[in-house]
């Protein structure tokens, strides 16, 4: 089983055709200047390259992903939504289940909500525990990882988790959650 999300390098790279193209995430260019099109395609190719290479190297392999709807995510500012249609996030999904049917590898998404703020070892949820884009640190527990490994052993987790994949909004997985973090506290031994 490979649990799969973009990785630093990936967004690394994304950055760094931004900085060749001299793009700040300040000065992205409106979504249909031909410069914002070729950085886009560019984005594409970039994503399609990682997504191949991730299926090479994990061959007869269950893939686990975010259940994410791309397509309606949006956001107050004008910069940040030019800077998600360009990170071409939605071609990720896209491509991943095209090459996924084309090599007959199996792709299960299971739900998203607090899967990057979600403790795997006491089940606190909230965005304190990500102190940055990096580092995972439960202000409950005091459990610390790279955030982008914690994230993947949640899917990972949640693939089996019959409870948790029954429930489709945010507010119904939180207490879910939340319900799990009591239950781990009432198990632990007084201080």
């Amino acid at each position: 089983m490979y649990t799969w999300g973009m990785k630093l390098s990936e967004y690394a790279r994304f950055e760094g055709h931004q900085q060749k193209n001299g793009l700040s995430d300040d000065k992205l260019p409106s979504t249909s200047s031909r410069q914002a099109q070729r950085l886009s395609r560019r984005v594409k190719h970039d994503i399609e390259t990682a997504v191949v290479q991730r299926f090479e190297a994990h061959l007869n392999t269950l893939f686990v992903v975010e259940k994410l709807d791309v397509s309606g995510m949006r956001f107050k500012s004008r910069r940040m939504n030019r800077y998600l249609h360009t990170s071409q996030i939605g071609h990720i999904q896209d491509h991943l289940y095209w090459t996924a049917a084309k090599h007959g590898v199996l792709v299960v998404a299971v739900p998203a909500a607090y899967s990057s703020q979600g403790c795997p070892h006491c089940s606190y949820a909230d965005p304190s525990n990500r102190p940055n884009r990096q580092t995972f640190c439960c202000v409950k527990c005091g459990h610390v990882g790279h955030a982008d490994v914690v994230a993947a052993g949640n899917l990972d987790k949640r693939l089996n988790d019959t409870e948790l994949r029954q429930y489709r909004n945010k507010e119904a997985i939180k207490k879910l959650l939340d319900k799990r973090h009591t239950d781990w506290l009432l198990q632990q031994p007084p201080s």
